[in-house]
């Protein structure tokens, strides 16, 4: 089926009720506009969604391997696309599973819609129940709103109460298991972000570690950014501690703080993104374009996500551990780190879904060789402290391997002293 001049070549939000039957093709076309395709296919045994424009990987105009639903059943699968907004974004049954830069190619001129097949000849063993088109970018209220209608005609999936209200809580809806009753959901489970650069990720030798800690830490699952699973905890072989950093032999405070946790709580998920550098303004700014704070968000959003539907546990989220704003800023970031840091935080809690009484944790810069900037920094973090509610600001190293990254002892106590503001026992 082909609709002439149908959509918009710059922005457009399609809202779909579909099914696959069964998988017949290796690539299953949902529908086409130019070479821009939203497809269903297969990625290592797992049903995986994508819409592909000019790219091969994700940002500017494509979007790759989201996770997928399952087949044979019926889901509401939602795309929206704006070259003004940069964005692109793909959502399944309420919940983004993917989203990422968006700029518009010239190779998707065509104001054409195919369904179900495209000009390179792929078609797709799809039925679809109903398809909604808009000419432009909706904001997510107006799609929840839309996705809410088709979910109560078509009757895609059981409404959880309560937690149908919370559009990323994507657990209620769970594809792969069967699950059509809110008694059947299993228990939910508690998890800690961890965000940050260095010291975060971890410079510290895991030779030096005490024994306890190199081993399984029973309990504590640390999310992997490609798969978004949750392993258990351990410094290896092979190692996981470390998802985004690749193995390394190091460590960050990630240990004793999820080894405490899971002691008190008996399990604890982590999601971990350490990257960029020690300004806050040119990495972590929320207001940035493009930042590791995004990154670090769609991470939360993609790992709840997946093991939601997999296994229908929810993730109640206690809070944030962030480690990052180094002794070494500049004098023109330094005096901005206040107002950044407190950002950080309001925007973790308007735009994360949260337990009510989460907390975020601010370890101190305690450096072996402080600059002009260290006591700015360190007066930013406990401004916040004392000025917004459930912030806590802990203390920071006090030995190192070199001026700015702690040793292994510091990231042992570091670990601790977070585990403790999150309600491990002292």
């Amino acid at each position: 089926m082909t609709c002439a001049n149908a959509i918009s070549t710059t922005a457009s939000t399609i809202i779909i009720v579909h099914k696959c039957p069964a998988r017949v093709n290796t690539t299953e076309v949902l529908l086409s506009q130019g070479i821009g395709t939203l497809r269903r296919g297969s990625s290592g045994g797992e049903e995986v969604i994508s819409y592909v424009a000019g790219g091969s990987t994700d940002g500017v105009d494509a979007l790759q391997a989201a996770d997928g639903p399952a087949l044979d059943k019926f889901v509401i699968t939602s795309t929206r696309r704006s070259a003004a907004q940069n964005h692109i974004e793909l959502r399944e049954n309420f919940a983004v599973i993917k989203s990422t830069t968006y700029t518009y190619s010239t190779a998707l001129a065509s104001a054409q819609i195919r369904l179900g097949w495209d000009t390179a000849g792929n078609y797709g063993n799809v039925e679809f129940a109903e398809i909604i088109i808009y000419d432009r970018y909706l904001s997510t209220a107006e799609l929840l709103q839309v996705e809410n209608y088709l979910n109560d005609k078509w009757a895609v999936y059981t409404n959880f109460a309560e937690r149908r209200a919370h559009t990323d809580g994507v657990q209620k809806y769970c594809t792969l298991n069967n699950i059509t009753a809110e008694n059947q959901l299993p228990p939910s489970q508690l998890a800690v972000g961890m965000a940050g650069q260095s010291n975060n990720g971890g410079e510290a030798a895991i030779a030096d570690l005490p024994g306890y800690l190199k081993v399984l830490i029973t309990g504590a699952l640390m999310c992997q950014p490609i798969t978004f699973a949750f392993e258990t905890l351990t410094v290896g072989p092979p190692q996981n501690n470390l998802p985004n950093s690749g193995v390394d032999t190091k460590h960050g405070p990630e240990m004793e703080l999820l080894f405490k946790l899971a002691e008190k709580f008996g399990t604890i998920n982590c999601i971990k993104h350490s990257a960029g550098g020690t300004s806050m303004e040119q990495y972590w700014k929320p207001s940035l374009a493009s930042s590791e704070w995004t990154v670090f968000k769609n991470l939360l959003k993609n790992s709840r996500y997946k093991l939601g539907k997999t296994t229908g546990i929810e993730l109640i989220i206690i809070g944030l551990f962030f480690y990052q704003g180094e002794n070494d800023t500049t004098a023109s970031y330094a005096p901005l780190y206040q107002d950044s840091q407190m950002a950080l935080i309001i925007d973790f809690r308007t735009t994360v879904p949260l337990a009510e009484d989460a907390i975020v944790v601010l370890p101190y810069v305690n450096s072996t060789a402080p600059t002009a900037y260290t006591a700015q920094v360190n007066a930013a973090k406990q401004y916040c402290a004392d000025n917004m509610t459930d912030v806590i600001a802990i203390p920071g190293w006090t030995t190192a391997i070199d001026s700015v990254h702690a040793d292994s002892a510091s990231q042992v106590v570091i670990g601790y002293n977070a585990a403790v503001a999150f309600g491990a026992d002292a």
